[in-house]
């Protein structure tokens, strides 16, 4: 059975508080509703998000949607995507997913991207 795990941490950048959402494993139909639940427990007080997907290893249509869920729900303008991974960031960008949140390769090029948000 496919496995995802999900960490969630606050950071400080620039004395604001950003939710920092870490996922590994498989983003796929079989984990995308445990994960999705997990989106439902942080709240929108942050003053941004960043979900790492570096650790992903695979991605399906159902894993996309989890991705969509998550910008619609913390917002494009303050949500800041992390992936190292060059494949599955392949299929971001297919699936045009740069038009909803910006996907950066690392932790500091997101926390530079929330500075100038």
């Amino acid at each position: 059975m496919a496995k995802a795990s999900v960490e969630i941490n606050t950071i400080e950048v620039e004395n604001k508080q950003v939710k920092v959402v870490g996922i590994n494993g498989q983003l796929v139909y079989e984990t995308a509703e445990d994960v999705r639940n997990t989106f439902s427990t942080i709240t929108n007080e942050d003053n941004g998000y960043i979900l790492n997907i570096s650790d992903v290893e695979r991605l399906d249509s159902t894993g996309i949607g989890v991705l969509v869920t998550f910008a619609k729900r913390f917002g494009n303008e303050k949500s800041v995507v992390v992936c190292s991974n060059e494949s599955i960031k392949k299929l971001l960008l297919i699936a045009k997913l740069d038009l909803l949140f910006s996907i950066v390769n690392t932790d500091q090029e997101a926390e530079q991207q929330l500075k100038n948000m």
